[in-house]
């Protein structure tokens, strides 16, 4: 036996965590999972990454999983700064660290920020803002 697949149950995790959680001026950004719909709104998230490195034991089940998100942040031409992308950031990380996901067939025993990366672009048609946040979760298989 093995650890058990964890990527899906972490991001519904995320996502019943902080979807509707993280608000901009009073308007809550909106998380996606993987994919980006067609139409959406100049600021957003998007979970993007997920990986797990397993270090079980006779014992037990466990390992170190890592989960990357990705804020976007989108402006007009000359106009935008990374402050929006911050906003987002600060209230993110309250939100998870100290560890406060729930998963049913997982323990997770610790949380942690281990990367933070902001990337701007600038094109003749807008200027992006965005801020790469990695977690890092200790976890162990309960069954």
């Amino acid at each position: 036996m093995a650890l058990k697949e964890i990527g899906y149950e972490l991001r519904e995790a995320y996502l019943g965590r902080l979807d509707g959680a993280v608000f901009v001026n009073g308007v809550a950004i909106p998380f996606f999972d993987v994919f980006v719909p067609n139409v959406i709104p100049d600021w957003f998230v998007v979970i993007t990454d997920s990986y797990y490195a397993d270090d079980s034991l006779k014992c037990g089940y466990g390992g170190d999983v890592h989960t990357t998100m990705d804020i976007v942040t989108r402006f007009r031409v000359g106009e935008g700064t990374s402050k929006i992308a911050e906003l987002i950031s600060g209230q993110i990380k309250g939100l998870l660290v100290p560890n406060t996901l729930v998963l049913p067939n997982f323990n997770i025993m610790n949380t942690i920020n281990v990367m933070d990366k902001k990337i701007n672009e600038e094109t003749n048609t807008g200027r992006i803002i965005r801020k790469i946040l990695t977690f890092k979760h200790t976890i162990q298989q309960l069954n």
